[in-house]
């Protein structure tokens, strides 16, 4: 049966019905109103299991790996098509496992894993019918990295998404790409986007499914508000998937607003496409977020994206945790890279410090996956008077003593560093007051929930610790309330 607005609209057209301009204008208002309210209803739907997640695995892996010398090789040292095919033709990860890598991250105590599909370089991961610049048909390995992995990651309960690079394409004429130097590389971009990019993502969204992720990359000018058909287009291909979480860089220009909160305001289902389901800081944590943001930072765990073994630093697993648990504590996600070698292993290194993590991580669950943010704040840090080198905003400089997080009813307070002794020689640990009084306050690795001694003042609460910390790590308290 059609709506009301839908039989006032046929009887206005036929003229058996006059209203008023107003009454017309406050039809449609509704409309969008009501439209607009479905947008953000299926919007916080489909991120509820993310929002659970907490932790994630990025994996940049392409032929890239074989120069080592990290995923923008190709565009740094201005390398032909040619010259730079060699590396895809000589690409054969014989070792390549991806129940292994599946395992890898659930160890790690992650729960979803985003795979790059197609960097920058232009080369896809999986079969691609578009071209044949891809590992199948282009490399003798000839198998689908792509749907080796999403079928691993579905055996492991892991959700699954993938990384495509939209709209920076050095391979394909016409791709976007950052400063061409290479003739090969002039094109039409209307062409490249008819031929390889919508092609593309309709063959990951239909081939590779039910993806429960999309993360788009790099739009360098090819999708901005100066063509919204483009973007239109794109959003017809994901209009069949609506539970597909989307990140927020089909228009890199939109980022510099991604954690103002009117970013985020109910908006047309085609404005909501385009702006994406969460922000997404890179190579940094952020200072405290406005509530109702919701966001995920991407960090690598090894200084590089992709595979670059030559002077690297390896991520220690103290650090990946307290990484993990500083952004819980201010509503976000942790996505955490690593870059496999040409032959397709995950470094051992990056294996053992995901697995001591994640060792951490499964012990302390309840305080992580799930959890909401602080209820304090000050022991975030505080801003510095120095601009940051990624979107201009202010640097957080971060307090590194402790951080909290939260359920109904409980403060998980994770203890970085553990108290000096106090001058009446006990280690004492000073909560700020909650909201709520406290019933008990015990380790959370303590299966017997032994309560703590605690001691009421004016503006904090005295926790008395034990004398050594239970975990170099980090100590997590349950502060549960009345």
């Amino acid at each position: 049966m059609p709506s009301l607005t839908h039989l006032s609209r046929l009887l206005l057209a036929t003229g058996l019905l006059q209203l008023p301009p107003c009454a017309f204008a406050q039809a449609q208002g509704a409309d969008a109103t009501a439209n607009f309210a479905a947008t953000e209803q299926l919007r916080q739907d489909r991120l509820g299991w993310w929002r659970e997640a907490k932790f994630g695995l990025f994996i940049h892996w392409g032929a890239y790996a074989i120069p080592a010398q990290g995923e923008w090789y190709m565009s740094q040292k201005k390398v032909s098509l040619a010259d730079y095919a060699k590396h895809v033709a000589a690409f054969n990860p014989v070792k390549f496992d991806a129940k292994a890598w599946a395992r890898i991250a659930k160890d790690a105590g992650m729960n979803y894993v985003v795979l790059t599909a197609k960097h920058h370089d232009g080369f896809a991961m999986f079969d691609s019918k578009a071209t044949d610049y891809d590992i199948v048909d282009a490399t003798p390995f000839k198998r689908d990295v792509v749907r080796e992995l999403a079928a691993a990651c579905r055996a492991e309960g892991l959700r699954f998404g993938v990384y495509y690079s939209h709209g920076q394409d050095w391979r394909h004429p016409g791709g976007g790409n950052i400063g061409q130097w290479d003739p090969a590389q002039t094109g039409d971009p209307e062409n490249y986007i008819d031929s390889i990019a919508i092609p593309q993502v309709r063959e990951l969204l239909n081939n590779y499914g039910p993806l429960d992720l999309f993360w788009w990359d790099s739009s360098v000018g090819l999708w901005s508000p100066k063509h919204p058909a483009r973007a239109a287009r794109l959003y017809e291909e994901f209009k069949p998937f609506p539970k597909i979480v989307i990140n927020n860089r089909l228009y890199d220009a939109y980022r510099d607003r991604q954690f103002h909160p009117e970013y985020w305001q109910p908006v047309s289902p085609l404005e909501r496409f385009i702006r994406g389901d969460y922000a997404t800081p890179e190579s940094s944590i952020p200072g405290p977020v406005p509530e109702g943001i919701d966001w995920e930072s991407c960090l690598t765990l090894n200084g590089m994206w992709g595979y670059k073994p030559k002077g690297e630093r390896v991520m220690p697993p103290a650090e990946v945790v307290r990484s993990l648990v500083d952004i819980v504590s201010k509503g976000g996600n942790l996505l955490l890279n690593v870059g496999p070698d040409p032959e397709g292993v995950i470094p051992p290194a990056h294996v053992e410090s995901l697995r001591v993590a994640g060792e951490w991580i499964r012990a302390n669950a309840e305080a992580v996956y799930g959890a909401g943010r602080t209820p304090f704040g000050d022991e975030l840090g505080y801003f510095s008077a120095i601009k940051s080198s990624h979107h201009g905003e202010r640097a957080f400089v971060p307090a590194p003593e402790w951080r909290a997080t939260t359920k109904p009813g409980k403060i998980f307070v994770h203890l970085f560093q553990w108290p000096e002794k106090s001058w009446q020689n006990r280690r004492t640990f000073h909560l700020p007051l909650p909201s709520a009084p406290i019933r008990s306050v015990y380790l959370l690795g303590d299966p017997a929930r032994q309560p703590l001694k605690l001691s009421l003042k004016r503006d904090h609460v005295a926790i008395e610790l034990p004398e050594i910390t239970p975990d170099p790590i980090a100590t997590v308290l349950c502060v549960e309330l009345q």
